[in-house]
């Protein structure tokens, strides 16, 4: 029993800074629009790998879209490895995803009305469109922010399982 106490003090020692942060008490004492922005910004198991986007396609869509955007508008959000910078760039993707979230439930609304009414080629035009440019910029936000979840807790000195 002495070593399964053992075993499991070693465990709580071994979680990242990043893993202590996720799992905090300080959740608690947080109201319920930041307890419901926490639930919904922590990575989930399965996007930590981020399989399921790349099935997706949304490595495709981050080629063209950052190459896109880094034209027209020269962003580069990520300046470092450190974890300041990391953070940092953690931060951005949850911005840039609760704009499309907001444009995602924004546009919606204006597809399903006329689904009802049986126009169904404004409704896939309309649904094309938001999937360009609300639903796969959402899916990219989410595969970022896992992918960097992983680098902050290398970054930590926490060693990760291969992908």
């Amino acid at each position: 029993m002495e070593t399964e106490i053992n075993q499991s003090t070693d465990a709580v020692i071994e979680l990242s800074k990043l893993e202590r942060e996720l799992n905090s008490t300080e959740l608690d004492e947080r109201n319920i629009w930041q307890k419901g922005a926490y639930w919904y910004f922590k990575p989930r198991s399965f996007e930590r790998k981020g399989t399921i986007y790349e099935l997706l396609g949304v490595k495709k869509f981050k080629k063209a879209y950052v190459d896109f955007i880094n034209k027209r508008f020269n962003m580069r959000i990520l300046s470092g490895r450190n974890e300041k910078s990391l953070r940092d760039c953690i931060g951005s993707t949850k911005r840039y995803e609760g704009i499309h979230v907001i444009g995602n439930a924004v546009m919606t609304p204006m597809i399903i009305a006329p689904l009802l009414s049986g126009d169904y080629k404004f409704v896939a035009v309309a649904g094309a469109i938001n999937t360009l440019v609300n639903i796969y910029p959402i899916m990219l936000q989410r595969y970022n922010r896992s992918r960097l979840y992983n680098t902050l807790e290398k970054v930590e000195g926490k060693k990760t399982p291969a992908h």
